[in-house]
Parts: C-alpha cells; sequence; structure tokens
C-alpha cells in the first residue's frame, strides 16, 4: 500500500513565494504602458515612468492594469502626474477611495474629486488621476479624457457606494471592499468567512463618530434578497454585533473593545439604510422623448379633419359627373332622345 504524506511546510512557502513573485512580476509588466500624451493642451510630456504598486494583493483584488507616472512642463509651471487604469468603474473607485490621503477635501458639487493643499485626485470612469504641484481645470480634464486609451465605464458607479450615512462619518474613511484582502484591511473585525466573496457579494465600509464611540459601519451588497437573508443568520450569531437587513443588504456593526454596543446606538446608523428596487433599461440608441399628448391629440384632429374634407370634396366630384351624365342622357347605357311607340290604338 502507498501512503501519500503531506508536502513539507517548506515546499509550500517556497511555492507561494515563486507564484507571489510571478505576480508581481506580471503586474509590473501590465503597468508598463503609455497612458499620459505626449502634449497635453500647452502641457509637453518630459518624461513618463511606469508606476511600481506598493500593495501588489490589493492592485490585483481591484483588477489594476496599468499606472504610469509622467512630468510635464506648461504654461503653470513643472508639475507631475499619475494615472491608475482599472478594470472598471467600480474597481476604480475603490481604488480612489484608498488612495486620496485623509487630509483630501472633496470638491463641493462633485463626487470622485478631491484636492488637498498641493494636489488633486480625480475618478473617471475606469481611471484614477493624481496631480501633485498642479490642479487642472475641467477644460484640461475634458481635453485629458479624450486622449486616454481603453476609457471605459464597465457600467457605472454602483449604487452601493452612496448608500453610506453621511451624518457622523470619519472624512475620507470609507473604503469600496470586493475581496478577502481589501477586507482585511480596512475591516478585520469581521471575519472573512462571513461574507460570501464567492458568491459574489460587495461592501462599502466606514468609520463613524457616535456617542457610544468610534464605530465601523459595513454595509454589504448581495446578488439576491435570498442570498442577504441567509448570511443575517451568521452575522447574528456573533456576540454583540448589530445587524439589519433591506433587501440585498446586510448591515453589520461589528463589536468594538471597550464600547457596550446596543440596538439604541445602532439605530441612528441603521435608519437611512434601506434598498429602494429600481429596474434600469440599456438600450444602444439615444433615449427617445416621452409622447406629447397633446401635439398626438392635435394631429389626429387635424387627420380627422383631411379625411373628412377629402370625403366632402369625394362627394361634390362623383356627384358633378352623376348630374353631368344625366343631363347627358348616358345613364345607364341608355341612348339619346329616346323613341315611344304608342300600340293602344
Amino acid at each position: 500500500m502507498i501512503r501519500l504524506l503531506p508536502a513539507p511546510r517548506l515546499h509550500c512557502q517556497w511555492v507561494t513565494r515563486v507564484v507571489a513573485l510571478v505576480f508581481c512580476a506580471a503586474s509590473l509588466q501590465l503597468s508598463a504602458e503609455n497612458l499620459w500624451p505626449e502634449k497635453w493642451r500647452d502641457n509637453l510630456r518630459q518624461n513618463a515612468a511606469a508606476v511600481v504598486i506598493k500593495d501588489a494583493s490589493l492592485w490585483a483584488e481591484y483588477m489594476g492594469e496599468a499606472a504610469e507616472q509622467a512630468v510635464y512642463n506648461g504654461a503653470s509651471g513643472r508639475f507631475s502626474a499619475t494615472a491608475y487604469r482599472l478594470k472598471d468603474s467600480t474597481s476604480a473607485l475603490a481604488w480612489y477611495e484608498f488612495l486620496r490621503p485623509e487630509n483630501a477635501v472633496p470638491l463641493r458639487d462633485t463626487f470622485g474629486v478631491s484636492t488637498t493643499p498641493g494636489a488633486e485626485f480625480v475618478l473617471h470612469q475606469n481611471y484614477v488621476l493624481a496631480f501633485e504641484g498642479w490642479r487642472p481645470l475641467d477644460k484640461e480634464l475634458n481635453a485629458l479624457y479624450k486622449t486616454l486609451p481603453k476609457l471605459r465605464s464597465g457600467g457605472g458607479l454602483p449604487v452601493l457606494a452612496r448608500i453610506l450615512p453621511e451624518t457622523g462619518m470619519v472624512r475620507n474613511s470609507a473604503r469600496y471592499v470586493i475581496g478577502l484582502h481589501s477586507l482585511d484591511l480596512f475591516a478585520n473585525q469581521i471575519p472573512g468567512a462571513l461574507v460570501g466573496f464567492e458568491g459574489g457579494a460587495e461592501a462599502t465600509v466606514a468609520r463613524y463618530k457616535t456617542e457610544s464611540g468610534d464605530l465601523l459601519l459595513a454595509i454589504f451588497e448581495y446578488p439576491t434578497p435570498q442570498l442577504a437573508r441567509d448570511r443575517v443568520a451568521s452575522f447574528q450569531k456573533q456576540p454583540g454585533w448589530q445587524v439589519k437587513r433591506s433587501g440585498p443588504l446586510v448591515a453589520v456593526i461589528p463589536s468594538q473593545p471597550g464600547i457596550a454596543l446596543t440596538a439604541a446606538a445602532a439605530k441612528p446608523l441603521f435608519d437611512s439604510i434601506q434598498w429602494d428596487l429600481e429596474f434600469t433599461w440599456y438600450e444602444s440608441a439615444k433615449r427617445t422623448a416621452p409622447p406629447n399628448v397633446a401635439a398626438m391629440l392635435i394631429g389626429a384632429l387635424e387627420l380627422t379633419g383631411f379625411l373628412l374634407l377629402a370625403m366632402f370634396l369625394g362627394g361634390i366630384f362623383f356627384a358633378s359627373i352623376g348630374v353631368w351624365i344625366r343631363r347627358r342622357g348616358l345613364k345607364d347605357g341608355e341612348e339619346p332622345g329616346m323613341i315611344s311607340l304608342n300600340l293602344n290604338g
């Protein structure tokens, strides 16, 4: 009888390191791609180089494709610009929230643009752009967007990104989570085995200042309400956790050391989390304007009037022909000047 012995742990670690090195080399090779144009309005590119991603595991989980930094000279002086291209808008949003510094201030009336005293961070479709030494205006950015290779939205930003409550949120603490590595980085209080990323779950997390203390709020979105219902039971079994489900959403506040978390303390955060069912129709053609009922009614009346006028004129025409035929004595094939014979006498 042949016994199969488990592989030594040293061998497994060696294989893991080799795979990690190969993966990192592949990720760096993907990053070596020209993203920045040589000329961007009045700015001339001086040099460009691929960006070495420090957290290669997070970059891979967020489906990063390429990253490049360029130095420009222009009317505004010398500045550097870094572009990160990811798979779609969702992964770009996740990278943007990870990349922006804690002191970044969101630009008013915009989503995905934040600034610091010497830099600007921009989220646009599947790109994240970082500028240091200069903050471009909208017209400069619009001109740049036309030159970015492989620009795509991938379905637009997820609805989950706007569900987090704003009241009490620590600035720039929101993070988008799509896998085990990002969960461990931003919400390590939640075990990955409870979440169910293998079923297509995604999450957004943020920290909050409350009367009870600093709390972490995580909102998980599942493909169906049934999957969310199945996961609620696992979350509710955790001692000291507060859990709420709304449709396919599951909101979780894990227990914090030294904080007695109660339902009353979680209620202000949970109250604003509601799932609104929406149906979206995707079509390739441009969306037509809604029908104008008044114009349709006027058109129907005009058509009816035209038909009545045509019938009236047609009646007059055929009546005139009938009168003309009678006067000519040609009705029913009769010959003109009919002869009558009196045979009675």
